[in-house]
C-alpha cells in the first residue's frame, strides 16, 4: 500500500482568486498567502499572471483573464452574426420566421 497523500482537486471561485491576487499585489507575502489558504505555488503564480491589471497605452485597464473572456465572447458573436447573415434572420426575428427560413434552407439543401 502506498503512503502517498491523497490529493484533491479544488475548485476556486473567481472572486476568491481575485482576492488572493489583490492581497499579493498590495504587499502580502506570497509564501504566507499560499500556506494560509493551502494553494499550490504554481497555481498561485498562474493566478497572479491571469488577474493582475495590465495598463495599456490607450489607458485601458484589463486583466489577462478578462481579455481572454472578451476574445471568446467576440468569437461567439462573430459566429452568430455569420448565421444571421446566411439565414437572413436577426435576433429580433420571430420564432415562426426562423422556423420558416430553416425549412426553406432544408429544402434547398436536399
Amino acid at each position: 500500500m502506498s503512503n502517498k497523500p491523497i490529493t484533491t482537486i479544488r475548485a476556486y471561485t473567481e472572486k476568491f482568486k481575485r482576492n488572493i491576487v489583490s492581497m499579493f499585489l498590495r504587499g502580502r507575502n506570497g509564501k504566507y498567502i499560499r500556506a494560509k489558504y493551502n494553494i499550490p505555488k504554481s497555481t498561485f503564480y498562474y493566478w497572479v499572471e491571469e488577474y493582475k491589471k495590465i495598463y495599456r497605452s490607450d489607458g485601458l485597464l484589463i486583466t489577462k483573464h478578462d481579455y481572454k473572456t472578451i476574445l471568446s465572447e467576440n468569437e461567439k458573436m462573430k459566429k452568430q452574426l455569420e448565421i444571421y447573415k446566411l439565414t437572413g434572420c436577426s435576433p429580433q426575428s420571430s420564432e415562426n420566421d426562423r422556423l420558416l427560413l430553416f425549412k426553406n434552407i432544408s429544402l434547398n439543401i436536399q
